[in-house]
């Protein structure tokens, strides 16, 4: 009798912390990932586009001044209700150049993360206003990853 209560309560403890490990192991790899980070602020100049008013925010992240490069982070915010809209991260390579450029439609700004087919860094857009899923995505990294 007393075996099988040793047995009983080994793999008892056995199936507990196989649920611990299971359970916390994602988390504390989402903590240990993700590093410490800090809060980004900057001035949300209100800009309109059509009848729309959108706060954007562009933040020069980090630079690396021996290797000219420039890491930026831009959010879309509604201008009332101070929501995000939309996130992009990008880089630029020269100091010199304008980071974001304001057209009718939307943003259009230059990553140099990405390299098109002739060589020269990727010119991307952001339509305002920003779609669904960049809502979803910007959101998300700010719920999962940083703040």
């Amino acid at each position: 009798m007393l075996k099988i209560l040793y047995d009983f309560i080994g793999l008892t403890l056995a199936i507990f912390c196989y649920l611990a490990l299971v359970i916390s192991l994602p988390i504390i790899l989402i903590i240990f990932l993700a590093g410490t980070t800090v809060p980004i602020k900057c001035e949300r100049p209100a800009v309109v586009f059509g009848s729309h008013i959108y706060r954007i925010e562009l933040c020069n992240t980090w630079q690396d001044p021996d290797a000219r490069e420039d890491y930026y982070l831009l959010r879309v915010y509604h201008h009332e209700k101070d929501e995000l809209l939309a996130r992009r991260r990008f880089m630029m390579l020269d100091n010199d150049q304008v980071p974001i450029w304001y057209i009718d439609a939307g943003i259009l700004y230059t990553d140099s993360m990405k390299i098109n087919d002739l060589g020269k860094p990727e010119v991307k857009f952001l339509a305002l206003p920003p779609s669904r899923w960049d809502w979803f995505t910007a959101n998300l990294i700010r719920i999962a990853y940083e703040p």
